[in-house]
C-alpha cells in the first residue's frame, strides 16, 4: 500500500470500528495507531519552516498595505479577487518580495517535491493482520472489501 493511500485505509477502518469481535477490535486499534503515528509524520514533514511562515507574514502585509478598502473598511473584492489601489505597485512590491524570499520560497518547493515522493513510496510500516475467521461475519461486501490490506491471506497464514 503505498503511503498517498493510507487516507482511504483509515477511512475503511472507520467504517467498520463498530463490529464486534476481541481480535478484530485489537487489530482495528493497532491498525488506526500506525496509521494516525504515519499521519503525524506527514504532518510534521509538511510543517511550513519559520522563514516560509515569515514569507508569509510579509505576504499578508503586503496585501493589507496596497488593497482597496470599501467604506465599512473591509476588502473590496472582484471576480473572486481583492482589488489593489494600484495594481502596478503591488506587483512590483510583490516581485520585490518574491525576490528577497527566493531561496525560501525554492526550498518550500522542494520540500513539496519530497513530500509528494514520499507519499508514492510503499508504506513500510506493519499492518496488524487477522484471520478470515475473525472477521466479523455480519459485515457487509463492501466493507469487507476496503479492510482487505487487514485480512490475513491463506498463503501468509502457512
Amino acid at each position: 500500500m503505498l503511503r498517498k493511500e493510507l487516507e482511504d485505509a483509515k477511512n475503511a477502518l472507520e467504517k467498520v470500528g463498530k463490529y464486534a469481535g476481541e481480535k478484530f477490535r485489537y487489530a482495528y486499534a493497532k491498525n488506526m495507531d500506525y496509521i494516525k503515528a504515519e499521519f503525524e509524520k506527514i504532518k510534521e514533514m509538511s510543517a511550513p519552516t519559520e522563514e516560509f511562515k515569515e514569507y508569509q507574514q510579509a505576504q499578508i502585509k503586503l496585501v493589507q498595505a496596497h488593497a482597496d478598502l470599501d467604506d465599512e473598511g473591509k476588502y473590496k473584492i472582484e471576480d473572486n479577487r481583492i482589488v489593489m489601489k494600484d495594481t502596478a505597485a503591488f506587483e512590483e512590491d510583490a516581485k520585490k518580495l518574491d525576490e528577497e524570499y527566493t531561496e525560501v520560497r525554492t526550498a518550500a518547493v522542494e520540500r513539496q517535491n519530497e513530500i509528494v515522493a514520499y507519499l508514492e513510496k510503499e508504506f513500510k510500516g506493519f499492518f496488524h493482520k487477522i484471520k478470515e475467521a475473525d472477521v466479523p461475519k455480519d459485515m457487509a461486501a463492501e466493507e469487507y472489501a476496503a479492510i482487505r490490506f487487514m485480512i490475513e491471506s491463506e498463503e501468509e497464514g502457512k
